[in-house]
């Protein structure tokens, strides 16, 4: 009696990655769907269900205190349903495509979850959607449910079209972004309301959409990401988690030129430091490494289960967050999950802005864009670790706390509350 009173009010999340696949923008949805239950909301999903052999990493993202596999609702849409959807279009379909990018990015998925949509109204209508990008198409499958069933929803930006507008483009990629930039306003125009993960993305979309944007961030798990204290270890070890795709979203030079400033001076010695990257490319790094003396202690490990991720990161002496100048707002998920686990961050270069007042005002870290700062700050914490083997976090824990993936949906429920009461 008690549980069906508290899960009195059903929520919708429409997503295009879920575990356990291991996207990571999969995580988002994932711990809004652990979490939004103790607010009182009965949690379903709707999201694109994939082979495993087409999955980006074999690894897998399990998350424990996710739905019931009955309430993940999956839209099997592989690359050849994508291959299909474009064969068949034709030369209007194909203009409508242009002007509709949620129906072409992933061609063919938007039809499909909304067609999938539909089905599910029919049998338990939801309260409310809250639709989450990347891509376009959850947007458009939550469009497509307020035109067809009149279910307020809540559009939700992990990533905007305007954030990759700020490195050097071509014109073809600039019409393109300003095409999408087009096409979010008008669909979230029917939205009830709209958030997204820093407030420098919701003051670009607030001023852009000519309404107020919350901001809801990515956060930590608290049950995964638990500060603990450090234990001894027989090398100095920084760790970096995540990809690097290229030096725009992360620049890794200012490190290695560090390092190498540190080992020809001899302040370290290469068997006292270890740099594990843990999912980076390889060959981006070895390219990067070929000529630097680092190469001997930087290492580039595979990527690994999401769920040993806090595992290794309680273990390191430090962790490494790289970005660039210029990429406001971009708050990425592993920021948070380095404070939750309670080591301290080395953040490279910092963005200016956002990002590093994240570090600032909660002690977790320091951003450094020089290679002098760097050195500093990687000999202040090796200093320490020669000492006794460990290096001290001296984060705000409650500051860190308000960060949690808890708190994110706790604040989630109230827009969810106030958008589902405007039906």
């Amino acid at each position: 009696m008690l549980e069906s009173k508290i899960l009195s009010k059903k929520v919708l999340i429409v997503c295009d990655d879920f575990p356990p696949r291991p996207e990571v923008g999969g995580v988002r949805p994932a711990m809004m769907a652990k979490y939004l239950p103790e607010f009182g909301w009965q949690v379903s999903v709707l999201t694109r269900g994939m082979p495993v052999a087409e999955w980006s990493h074999p690894s897998r993202s399990e998350i424990r205190g996710l739905p019931n596999v009955k309430d993940v609702h999956l839209v099997e849409h592989d690359r050849q349903a994508e291959q299909t959807f474009i064969a068949r279009r034709g030369l209007i379909s194909t203009l409508d495509n242009f002007f509709r990018p949620e129906k072409a990015h992933p061609p063919g998925l938007a039809h499909a979850m909304s067609r999938r949509l539909d089905d599910l109204v029919a049998v338990e209508r939801p309260d409310i959607i809250w639709a989450t990008c990347p891509t376009m198409a959850p947007l458009g499958v939550a469009n497509h449910a307020w035109q067809k069933h009149k279910i307020p929803w809540i559009a939700d930006f992990r990533d905007t079209a305007q954030q990759e507008l700020g490195s050097d483009v071509t014109v073809r990629h600039w019409v393109l972004r300003q095409r999408m930039i087009w096409r979010q306003r008008s669909l979230t125009k029917s939205a009830a309301a709209a958030c997204t993960v820093s407030n420098h993305h919701a003051s670009e979309l607030a001023e852009d959409f000519g309404r107020p944007v919350e901001v809801i961030y990515n956060g930590f798990d608290p049950d995964m990401f638990v500060s603990t204290a450090p234990g001894p270890t027989s090398v100095f070890q920084l760790v970096y988690m995540g990809r690097i795709l290229n030096t725009w979203l992360h620049e890794p030079r200012l490190l290695f030129d560090s390092l190498d400033a540190l080992l020809e001076t001899g302040q370290i010695s290469t068997n006292e430091i270890s740099v594990d990257f843990y999912g980076a490319e390889p060959e981006t790094l070895a390219t990067m490494l070929a000529p630097r003396k680092c190469r001997n202690v930087v290492r580039a490990l595979p990527r690994v289960d999401y769920a040993e991720v806090p595992n290794i990161l309680s273990k390191a002496n430090a962790c490494l967050l790289l970005t660039n100048r210029g990429r406001d707002g971009i708050l990425t998920t592993k920021a948070f999950e380095y404070m939750g686990i309670g080591r301290p961050v080395l953040c490279i270069p910092g963005d200016g802005g956002e990002l590093d007042k994240l570090l600032h005002n909660t002690h977790a870290g320091v951003s450094c864009d020089s290679v002098e700062a760097i050195c500093k700050a990687i000999m202040g914490w090796f200093k320490e670790w020669r000492t006794g083997g460990v290096v001290a976090c001296c984060s705000n824990h409650a500051g860190v706390a308000e960060y949690s993936r808890r708190r994110q949906a706790q604040r989630l429920s109230a827009m969810l509350e106030i958008a589902a009461s405007l039906q």
